[in-house]
């Protein structure tokens, strides 16, 4: 099954009778109190015409046409635009139950990394047409970049750091009053420690960068790309 970032117009018509009508089309017998259960939780009104329906409220159209379907493949573009924050993180947590329950793989397309992050397995990455990179978030986390948070006892300048630091070690530094914070290739950080040892901090702090900071490293150099990812949520 597929679902579309857009659902298109059905000019007069109720969202029951669209869920009816697109429902019917896969000649399965459609269970009517889950639909109804859904567009309760999700507050959509089923009798009300498409045309008079807020772009939020067509959008839960579409992700009840997601969730009833009984199928082994399910391809989302962008499902949750137009929700307020605690509907998308409900219809997150409703695909995750599908996965759940029926096995289901499902294929989602999304700029909201962060909300990516909480429920995909496996994250594809696609630049300029083209798989940049496909990974566990585990995986794509330990290949592509650490941070380093430093902490000084007083103020300490950008430039005195990037004057210790060779360039070729850092992919980004940044300085706020006593705070430095700097990603760094996982193949230098060895290098970047052994350096920063003779710097005078008070406290380091090492991490994994979020999805974000990782997308933006696939597209650091190259700022005109068509920024676009693919995220997977495979089945159990």
């Amino acid at each position: 099954a597929y679902l579309p970032g857009e659902l298109g117009e059905f000019e007069g018509k109720s969202s029951r009778r669209i869920l009816k009508y697109l429902l019917g089309l896969y000649g399965t017998k459609i269970n009517w109190s889950r639909i109804e259960e859904l567009a309760t939780f999700l507050k959509l009104p089923l009798d009300r015409q498409m045309n008079h329906l807020s772009k939020g409220n067509k959008q839960k159209i579409g992700v009840i046409l997601a969730l009833i379907p009984d199928v082994e493949l399910l391809i989302l573009d962008e499902p949750t635009s137009g929700l307020d924050p605690l509907i998308t993180s409900e219809v997150y947590r409703l695909l995750s139950e599908k996965r759940a329950d029926t096995s289901c793989t499902i294929f989602l397309s999304s700029h909201l990394l962060a909300e990516v992050e909480k429920v995909a397995d496996r994250v594809g990455i696609i630049r300029n047409g083209n798989i940049a990179e496909v990974a566990t978030l585990q995986d794509l986390k330990g290949l592509a970049m650490k941070r380093v948070d430093l902490l000084f006892d007083e103020s300490v300048s950008e430039a005195t750091l990037r004057s210790k630091i060779p360039e070729h070690i850092i992919e980004e530094l940044t300085v706020s009053n006593t705070r430095a914070y700097l990603l760094v290739n996982r193949g230098n950080l060895n290098a970047l420690l052994k350096i920063l040892s003779d710097v005078q901090f008070t406290n380091i702090d090492i991490t994994s960068p979020d999805l974000e900071e990782i997308f933006l490293k696939f597209y650091h150099n190259d700022p005109t790309s068509s920024q676009k990812e693919i995220v997977t949520m495979e089945e159990s």
